[in-house]
């Protein structure tokens, strides 16, 4: 016999299970239309405070109306009835941890596609007061238009904050996934200072760069290591987690500067985050074609695998998908070499005459630019910095650590800034080549790394 909760949401199957609550997938009795439903624990349901924050995220869900944020479509509880319960659409698809599980890192044009969508949203979000806080590929959901497109369905307010309202966490309880957590929300603020949109430019950037990658722009063991690698340590270099040089230096560029240690250093907003990545966005076309191809066949794998296993029905590994394909492209390249045969054979010929022409003599040598890379412990500030062959300032694209910059070839003195208090001042001379990079790692002076776990790490 089915489950029914409410008397109107039949039980398909459980998504998960939590500390607050379950997730179930239902079919709502009185439309016969699949959803999402997130049911609140019994025992805490009867527990005020929890019973508010959770019926806080529901209301908030349902005030949201942007084409790439999962809609709330009925709240159980709000009466003080005993069952509490949150009623969302079901996006048919995985999350993007999933989604990159299926294949690793997506086609660029996709991955830029995706992200824009996200950033929109989360600028929806921010403009109507609202940090999400929980930004990760967990609550990043794919699926597909009629038409083929990977859509992005972002979910779970729990911890989302409204602007000037009062938290309902402990004083000093950390929320959100350490690993996606933005410097702020692991202490790094000043007093009366407020966790603001930044926040979440930082915590998509982190997607991002596993998004491109694979890896994530930290490696920590334990949340306590994770919290200094965003309070202290630069993100990993993309010539280590990407040393194919698959992501191009523009891009790795504004991943960094989403990544920046201070939020006045990062993407203003995820709108302005998102202009940057569409600046690189290969034609609509484009998009359309690594969506077809790529996106939403890893969708429509998900879905297949999913019912599949729900069935009971042995899935297939991704080694035979993998082999599948390149029989299929064999018996596609062997239909095309045969309508090829045949319209030589029938002595169609094809001749493009042009007159020889001398090539053009090549251009003069123009002397590379070199880039610097540079990193610090804790991050730090640009204080100064004079190319000394020429004997004046020069002004930096970024003026915080991590920084990677593009400079005519020569030798360049620059001044940093501690931005952790405590750590002073220094100057180091930087030689960079012409065509390479020069990585420089500095360690500030004054700097206590255990004081500073001591008293920023949660």
């Amino acid at each position: 016999m089915a489950y029914v909760i409410a008397d109107r949401y039949e039980v398909l199957t459980k998504v998960r299970e939590g500390g607050m609550g379950t997730v179930f997938r239902v079919r709502d009795v009185t439309t016969g239309q699949v959803r999402v439903l997130k049911a609140m624990r019994a025992q805490i349901a009867h527990e005020p405070v929890a019973r508010e924050r959770f019926l806080r995220e529901a209301k908030l869900a349902r005030s949201l109306d942007h084409p790439n944020i999962a809609v709330l479509t009925d709240i159980l509880g709000e009466g003080g009835q005993d069952e509490v319960a949150m009623v969302l659409e079901f996006v048919d698809g995985p999350s993007m941890s999933e989604f990159l599980g299926l294949g690793g890192p997506p086609p660029i044009d996709i991955t830029l596609d995706l992200s824009i969508q996200t950033l929109l949203a989360l600028d929806y979000l921010h403009k109507r007061g609202i940090v999400h806080r929980d930004v990760s590929p967990e609550n990043l959901l794919l699926t597909l238009t009629p038409q083929g497109r990977v859509v992005v369905k972002l979910i779970d307010f729990g911890i989302a904050k409204v602007a000037e309202e009062t938290t309902m966490t402990m004083t000093g309880m950390f929320v959100g996934k350490v690993r996606y957590s933005s410097p702020e929300q692991l202490g790094a603020l000043k007093e009366g200072e407020a966790i603001d949109g930044r926040s979440d430019v930082y915590a998509y950037g982190c997607v991002l760069y596993l998004l491109l990658t694979g890896k994530l722009p930290y490696d920590a063991e334990s949340p306590q290591a994770w919290a200094m690698a965003h309070l202290m340590r630069p993100p990993r270099p993309f010539e280590e987690t990407d040393p194919e040089g698959r992501v191009p230096p523009r891009l790795r560029a504004i991943v960094l500067r989403a990544l920046a240690k201070d939020r006045a250093d990062r993407w203003p907003t995820a709108a302005a985050f998102a202009d940057a990545l569409g600046a690189l966005r290969g034609s609509e076309t484009a998009v359309r074609r690594a969506a077809a191809t790529d996106g939403a066949e890893r969708v429509r794998r998900f879905r297949r695998d999913r019912d599949a296993a729900a069935a009971g029905v042995p899935v297939p590994t991704r080694e035979e998908d993998l082999a599948r394909e390149r029989r299929e492209r064999r018996r596609a390249l062997v239909a095309v070499g045969g309508a090829a045969a045949l319209l030589l054979g029938g002595g169609i010929t094809l001749a493009i005459l042009q007159p020889w022409k001398k090539p053009p003599p090549p251009p003069p040598p123009v002397r590379a630019d070199g880039t610097l890379v540079l990193t610090s412990t804790p991050w730090a500030r640009v204080v100064s910095a004079v190319d000394e062959e020429v004997g004046r300032p020069v002004t930096l694209a970024q003026t915080t650590t991590p920084l990677r910059v593009t400079l005519p070839a020569g030798r360049y003195r620059i001044t940093l800034a501690g931005g952790v208090p405590g750590s002073g001042q220094t100057t180091v001379a930087a030689d960079v080549p012409g065509g390479r990079e020069r990585p420089i790692h500095v360690d500030l002076p004054g700097f206590d790394m255990e004081k500073a776990i001591r008293t920023l790490a949660p």
